[in-house]
């Protein structure tokens, strides 16, 4: 059984008949990430609606590609941000959504300093190639700085040691 916490987008309830002509009803469950649950134990139906707009905690079994809802029930709360003291929390961004922004930034940090060294060494011959060569380099050493600098970036995130 999978558990995940999750902000609960919409609830609905879906009724119907069967060949059989039995009725059933559905209920299906979307996070605020696009995902579905869903379940025939129309007792969920009410508990997710509550909790609409919220964080919850759900279990769930997957099957193939549907996620059949066991349960569901309120997601601890976090603690009260308190503005303007520094103790509030710090929304979290996916790491690897982190390391492209770092990635973009250090780039445009790069390119400016061979921009500068351009101006600033008149005497080379300054080829397209030499430029590239100029930035890259520049590149490794903002991005290093700029990710030990965020926490982005450990030692420990280096498979191999280069030191000689």
């Amino acid at each position: 059984m999978n558990e995940s916490t999750v902000v609960i987008e919409e609830v609905t309830l879906k009724e119907g008949t069967a060949s059989s002509g039995k009725p059933w009803k559905r209920v299906l469950v979307k996070d605020g990430n696009g995902n579905f649950y869903s379940t025939f134990e129309t007792s969920l139906y009410e508990r997710a609606r509550e909790l609409t707009g919220h964080r919850a905690v759900i279990q769930f079994e997957q099957e193939g590609k549907f996620q059949n809802l066991q349960s569901i029930r309120p997601a601890e709360k976090l603690p009260e941000e308190k503005l303007g003291t520094g103790e509030y929390v710090k929304g979290q961004m996916a790491g690897t959504d982190a390391r492209r922004i770092l990635v973009c930034s250090a780039w445009d940090r790069a390119t400016e300093l061979a921009a500068l060294d351009m101006r600033v060494n008149t005497n080379r011959d300054w080829t397209p190639a030499l430029i590239l060569e100029s930035a890259q380099h520049f590149f490794e050493h903002v991005f290093a700085s700029m990710a030990r600098k965020s926490n982005l970036l450990t030692d420990d995130d280096i498979p191999f040691d280069r030191r000689p």
